[in-house]
This record gives structure tokens, sequence and C-alpha cells, in this order.
């Protein structure tokens, strides 16, 4: 991919779009072994088709999960280590942080579910 459309792609940062089942089937994976970098040799011993792993990517682009290069963040690692009781805390922080000019704008109290 070129240098341009990496940076297009980035700078539109396009919202998620994966089955719950590969996003569980990859935070499992990461529970078993949480590599330096998330990139295609990772999605290819997963044996997570290609469709799927551009999907899993982005997603944790969008949420800010790994850097351009594949580098997992902190709140990566926290995410896949945290029990089933932290967990919905955590991942509820990153959809926020990730959707924030959307959450800014909301006021639930007031908004029809249309």
């Amino acid at each position: 991919m070129s240098q341009d459309k990496r940076k297009k792609l980035a700078d539109e940062r396009l919202p998620p779009y994966v089955a719950y089942s590969q996003w569980q089937k990859l935070l499992g994976a990461l529970a078993g072994f949480f590599p330096a970098r998330i990139d295609a040799t990772y999605f290819d011993d997963m044996h997570i088709s290609g469709s799927s792993r551009s999907m899993l990517r982005g997603t944790l682009l969008f949420l800010g999960l790994i850097s351009d290069n594949g580098a997992p963040g902190k709140e990566l690692k926290e995410l896949v280590n945290a029990n089933a009781d932290t967990r919905p805390k955590i991942l509820e922080g990153i959809v926020r942080r990730a959707y924030a000019p959307l959450f800014a704008d909301l006021d639930l109290a007031h908004s029809s579910p249309g």
C-alpha cells in the first residue's frame, strides 16, 4: 500500500466493521500470545482470511489499540488481560474515546430511539 493511501486511510479513520466472533477470536489469541507487532504473519498464524484480517486491523487502528506499524498499545494489553468483570468497562472507555465526537453531541436523556 502506498504511503499516500495509508495516510488517507489513517486520516479518515473509518469506523470498524468486524464480526463479533472474529473480535473474540482475536482477543483469545492475544491472551495466549501477545506479540510485539500485530501484522500479516500474526493473522496467518491465526488462520484468518484476508477480508477478516483487514477488518480486524482496521478495527484495532480505529480504536487506537495499535499503531500504524502494528505495535500494540497499553490499552490493548489491558483489554486482553482483563477479567469478565472489568473488560466491559475498559472496552467502554476505548469506544467512548474512539467515538468522542459522537458522544460529545449526544444527549441521551432527550434523544429519540429512531
